[in-house]
């Protein structure tokens, strides 16, 4: 599949650099793992029965918590007996993991969990124990390990002492029942001062039971507390969880246990809702862009920080899933977070929750910037990052470095820049798709920038964008110049190699034989291996030639996505550098029509831009809208991608046989810019109007409603729904499209009503308009008489003709004859059920003619000789690639010249969306839980009447129709009194195990009287009883709230 080669190199990479800071770890922690192995010897599960008798086959995984985190495993039942287990995931010290993965072969021999733990490594060997009999007992093991086990859990937390622990807030992890626990422990004085849960993946019900176990630990001083009674798990979660918090604080051997004064805890604790300051960081930060994570009221925080010389110089927040109006009070706290990481900022009165969350996400991503843990450095610590970058030799008698030669100076803006705000576009690995940055200038220099999201970030995205985005302190400042010049000189290089026909005689003839032997593996043929090992290559010779080490090694994985974003700020700094010689007002230009930017001219005609329009934006945020004929009183123009000037009502030869000329709307003195496409082939402005249909093909009625194509809203859309009369079920229904000029176009069928989805084929291409087929949903209702006859039959139709093509000889050719949009990498999937972006596919040979027929085309998609459209229907369910995420399609794309048929066979993909949540199941996590989309995070109103669930389900964009999602109100708000109260909603699929789950919050203005507490279904609109859906804790359902703004 398309990009595997790419990934499998990245995530490489990843695990290189991620053993590589683990293994750095080591020698600062290897006295203390060795102290609790220690004490953790003979901490065994006491549980003695044989787990392995009598289990269900198949595969089960289970977790447990370890000493760097949660361990999960995965076993394997065979015939009733265990056959095998395999390590899923784990964060341990790689010494202690290898060590410790001598049990499996022991719980294997044995056939039961109940071994030795392994001497040296007994945390890490019992977790994986704990996490094996997890996964037995969901393979069908009948005893519960619940207190008994789960006290053995926490033995290795009785000998943590609370005594005389080095002061500061420290963070600690354990599994629960519903996932990983987080707490934040404040130390004060030596003792435990406060413990607050961060994050958890609890039942509420269970989780409010099991809180109480946080008083019985300050009030006693020790974690060795008893749990709690009807919720044990999660109890015992929270104490392991500050165990392993206070161990962070300054673990002591066999210690004696102090309680907390009074006192102290009633001074020093911190509730949420109680305005307080904290300490960002005290610890040494690198530079880079890291992300992190808070709790806020209704849920995590995600953010992103950007730091340049040990300075925090942006934070964007990524998502979040609090209430506006609190939210936007507490991004407040952003403005005191800025600058040096070691000061004190406050929360925000009045969103304290929602600030302490950003202030806690800020600090979380600081943890990752960090080389010693938040608020933990020793007293006198004078430690700083070593970031690798030291300051180049200058020329003297010049500010260029020592390493400047032509070749980069060419690529370096050596103008003036003025202050303001600028935007950019380049291309990184994916062509055309289009990064979009957003760039401030400050006395005179880039001071930060933002990557953008969605639409403006059209590149390969998850791990490669976040490596990618590493990229960006090193684009700010003076030395961001020199860094953005190398970044364009690697991607010439680049470039020029990848198409080269000898690419290592190329790289030998520009950086010598030193660097050829990189390109040993070289297949020639430009698949993903070879571009990462001219990558590589190229990153090689920057590095040494121009001293770009740390740079391209920050990007490693994702350097030609990052020269994109590279590209993009180059040219948000030019329009800077034109703005301080034009002083243009004018900050960004889009075209908002045609929508799908593309203008469409028939071969041997002139152009016409008369369809154009675009919004102007100017800096003070002022807008306007202008037509083509006010384009040169607003100072814009046409130019192609070589900035030529396209003039209208001028013909096109000077573009040759051109199908598709790439071309921009430009306002000259700013440098904005928006990008289209000008389509030359075949076309009509006599577009379909109406729908037309009949049995006997004598008397026609005319269709009430026309849909048209979501994506062209001047073109039909290729299904409709036909609303006939009940008598026509069982007849060969056919149907005509009507144009404008009110030409019919006649379809053809052998279907009929009774298969309610009917698909019909065009007779006579006659109008490229007409798509080459319609599918047709028939909601039979009335009788004639009801429906609107078409006066005089609408006129004659066009006479039916032979296809004269089928039987012509087929001649196979490639891109360089037939050419198509889906060749480019970056657009958008196939998604089933989700509307395709329309792709054009055009015939280069201008004596050919290009057919509307597509051989293979999924169903739901029309082809009209130019462009494919239409929404994908999988007919089948046979999902052949990537473990069931898409199907393989092939095409056959086909022109006519010379009584032959040149035809280009082409593969592509439909993927599934086995969740029905409009998003494809390997962009989000496998299809297993529906993925619900917010239109806003506004709260609901109340005003006295209870909110329906079609209330609730309006806050969401992506809920389907047809009734495939049910959604279920779990969590009603408490409308008996006036205030912010919110609503759960939990969306089920049918054939899918999993639920996703999303917060509503609710504003009441006025209560309602006479509440019925009830659960509502979108399945059958029906009230159950309450206690009906109490839940238990259950692995298997998502806790989380799931949220995508």
């Amino acid at each position: 599949m398309k990009g595997t080669g790419k990934k499998v190199l990245f995530i490489s990479a990843v695990a290189a650099v991620t053993v590589g800071i683990t293994y750095s770890t080591v020698m600062a922690v290897r006295s203390n793992n060795e102290a609790l192995n220690k004490v953790a010897e003979g901490s065994q599960i006491t549980e003695t029965t044989d787990f392995t008798d009598g289990l269900n086959d198949g595969e089960y995984e289970g977790t447990a918590d370890g000493y760097g985190g949660p361990i999960t495993v995965r076993i394997t039942i065979k015939d009733g007996k265990l056959t095998d287990i395999v390590i899923v995931s784990h964060s341990e010290t790689p010494e202690y993991f290898d060590k410790a993965n001598a049990v499996i072969n022991e719980i294997l021999k044995s056939g039961s969990v109940n071994v030795d733990a392994v001497s040296g490594a007994t945390i890490t060997s019992n977790a994986i124990k704990k996490a094996v009999a997890e996964a037995l007992q969901k393979a069908g093991f009948k005893k519960q390990i619940d207190s008994s086990q789960a006290n053995n859990n926490i033995q290795d937390i009785k000998d943590v002492s609370t005594d005389s622990l080095n002061d500061g807030e420290y963070e600690g992890t354990a599994v629960g029942y519903g996932g990983s626990l987080t707490v934040r422990v404040t130390i004060n004085g030596g003792k435990i001062t406060n413990i607050i849960v961060l994050s958890h993946q609890e039942t509420p019900e269970y989780y409010k039971k099991a809180s109480v176990v946080i008083n019985r630990i300050l009030s006693s001083g020790n974690v060795n507390v008893d749990g709690v009674s009807g919720a044990t798990v999660s109890s015992n979660a929270i104490k392991k969880a500050v165990a392993n918090a206070i161990r962070k604080a300054g673990f002591k051997q066999q210690a004696n246990v102090l309680s907390v004064e009074k006192d102290n805890k009633t001074t020093n604790n911190v509730k949420g809702n109680v305005p307080s300051s904290f300490i960002i960081s005290k610890a040494n930060i690198n530079d880079g862009v890291f992300m992190g994570t808070g709790q806020g009221f209704n849920g995590p925080i995600r953010v992103r920080v950007t730091i340049s010389g040990g300075n925090i110089i942006n934070i964007d927040i990524l998502s979040h899933n609090e209430d506006e109006p609190y939210f936007n009070s507490a991004k407040a706290v952003i403005r005191q977070l800025l600058g040096k990481n070691d000061k004190k900022v406050d929360t925000v009165s009045g969103a304290t929750y929602s600030s302490r969350g950003i202030i806690d996400a800020v600090r979380n991503a600081l943890e990752n910037a960090s080389k010693t843990n938040i608020a933990n450095n020793k007293p006198g610590s004078t430690n700083k990052p070593n970031t690798g970058n030291d300051v180049p030799t200058v020329k003297p008698g010049t500010e260029e470095p020592t390493y400047v030669d032509e070749a980069l100076r060419k690529y370096y803006l050596d103008d003036k820049l003025k202050d303001g705000d600028y935007t950019g576009i380049g291309i990184g690995y994916l062509n055309p798709g289009g990064i979009k940055t957003y760039i401030t200038v400050k006395n005179g220099e880039i001071s930060s920038l933002n990557v953008g999201t969605g639409d403006d970030y059209r590149d390969d995205m998850g791990p490669f964008r976040s490596k990618a985005e590493n990229v960006i302190p090193f684009l700010q400042g003076k030395e961001g110049r020199w860094n953005i010049a190398k970044m364009r000189l690697y991607r010439e290089y680049f470039e020029v190699i990848r198409k080269s026909k000898d690419p290592k005689a190329k790289v030998k003839e520009l950086f010598g034989d030193k660097y050829v032997a990189m390109l040993n593996g070289l297949s020639g043929n430009n698949t993903e291996s070879d571009l990462t090992l001219m990558s590589r290559t190229v990153k090689a010779y920057m590095s040494d030639r121009y001293q770009g080490k740390q740079m391209f090694d920050s990007v490693s994985g994702a350097t030609v996505s990052a020269s994109g974003i590279s590209a993009a700020v180059n040219e948000a700094a030019n329009k800077s550098a034109n703005a301080q010689k034009t002083n243009s007002d004018v900050k960004e230009v889009s075209i908002i029509s045609p929508k799908i930017k593309t203008v469409e001219v028939n071969k041997g005609d002139v152009v016409n831009f008369s369809e154009l329009k675009v919004k102007i934006v100017k800096k003070d945020g002022s807008s306007s809208e202008v037509s083509w004929s006010d384009f040169a009183a607003n100072g814009l123009s046409i130019r192609d991608d070589e900035g030529k000037v396209i003039e209208n009502g001028k013909g096109l030869e000077a573009y040759g046989d051109k199908n598709v000329i790439k071309a921009k709307v430009v306002h000259d003195e700013s440098l904005s810019y928006d990008s289209f496409r000008i389509l030359v082939g075949r076309y009509s402005k006599d577009y379909i109007v109406g729908l037309e249909y009949s049995v006997d093909g004598s008397k026609w009625y005319k269709n009430s409603k026309i849909a048209m194509d979501s994506a062209d809203d001047r073109k039909i859309d290729d299904q409709q729904v036909v609303d006939a009369p009940t008598s026509f079920e069982y007849e060969i229904v056919k149907i005509r499209l009507v144009s404008m000029k009110g030409h019919r176009y006649e379809y053809t069928t052998d279907k009929r009503p009774v298969n309610k989805r009917v698909k019909y084929t065009l007779v006579n291409d006659e109008n490229p308009n007409a798509p080459s087929a319609m599918y047709v949903d028939f909601q039979l209702s009335g009788t004639e008489a009801d429906k609107e006859l078409v006066e005089n039959g609408g006129g004659n139709n066009p006479s039916e003709k032979p296809n004269p093509d089928e039987n012509l000889p087929e001649i196979e050719v490639n891109s360089k004859v037939i050419e198509t949009v889906l060749d480019e990498p970056g657009r958008p999937k196939w998604t089933e059920g989700v509307p395709i972006k329309a792709a054009t596919v055009t015939c280069l040979d201008k004596d050919a003619e290009m057919l509307s027929t597509i051989e293979g085309l999924p169903k739901g998609l029309s082809f009209d000789g130019t462009t494919i459209t239409g929404t994908p229907i999988a007919e089948d369910d046979n999902w052949d690639g990537d473990g069931g995420m898409f199907k393989t399609v092939t095409l056959k794309f086909k022109a006519k010249k010379d009584g032959k048929l040149l035809v280009r066979k082409y593969t592509y993909w439909l993927y599934r969306d086995k969740d029905h949540d409009g998003i494809a199941d390997d962009d989000e996590d496998g299809g297993i839980a529906f993925t619900p989309q917010r239109v806003d995070t506004k709260p609901i109103e109340v005003n006295g009447k209870e909110p329906t669930l079609d209330d609730y389900k309006s806050k969401f964009s992506n809920i389907p129709t047809d009734g495939s999602v049910t959604v279920t109100l779990v969590q009603k708000p408490d409308l008996s009194k006036q205030g912010i109260t919110k609503a759960v909603l939990e969306f089920s699929v049918n054939g899918i195990e999993k639920k996703g789950k999303a917060t509503v919050m609710v504003n009441v203005k006025t209560p309602v009287e006479n509440v019925v507490n009830a659960i509502y279904s979108s399945k059958n609109n029906s009230k159950e009883d309450l206690h009906k859906s109490t839940k238990k804790e259950d692995a298997t359902t998502f806790e989380t709230e799931r949220t995508v703004l």
